[in-house]
């Protein structure tokens, strides 16, 4: 399943594909969490070398956070360089696998239901008592 690894969020695509109902539900609740600080942007403000964050979506994502923590102007160029093109281009990061975690916990832990947590112990107690009479 290919996503567009040059999409600002491409973790979201990928899980909107493989979980189409449970990111729908859960989209309707809160929007997805972004790549970089703390989920709530698609780049970061500042990058340790300097550049330009924006030069940071001309590769693919796999590379975003690496380059941004690279604090050679110079090594951040050449993995601009080198890997433009390629898709697939991965280093492994901390807050790469961070942004990954944010995304499956959003995913998976996200209460979805609309009642309130008076309303849906009142509910629970309901139905306990439906099915057990005499404990009421």
């Amino acid at each position: 399943m290919t996503v567009d690894p040059y999409a600002p969020n491409p973790y979201a695509a990928l899980l909107a594909r493989l979980h189409p109902e449970r990111y729908a539900e859960v989209a309707a609740v809160a929007p997805p969490p972004r790549l970089f600080e703390g989920g709530r942007a698609d780049l970061p403000a500042t990058t340790a070398s300097g550049v330009d964050p924006q030069v940071l979506m001309r590769l693919p994502f796999g590379l975003r956070h690496a380059a941004a923590a690279e604090p050679d102007r110079a090594k951040v160029f050449e993995l601009v360089e080198l890997y433009a093109d390629v898709p697939d281009a991965q280093i492994d990061h901390p807050r790469l696998g961070e942004a990954w975690q944010r995304m499956q916990r959003w995913l998976h832990e996200t209460d979805t239901d609309p009642r309130s947590f008076e309303q849906r112990q009142a509910d629970d107690d309901a139905e306990f008592a439906s099915y057990y009479p005499e404990a009421s």
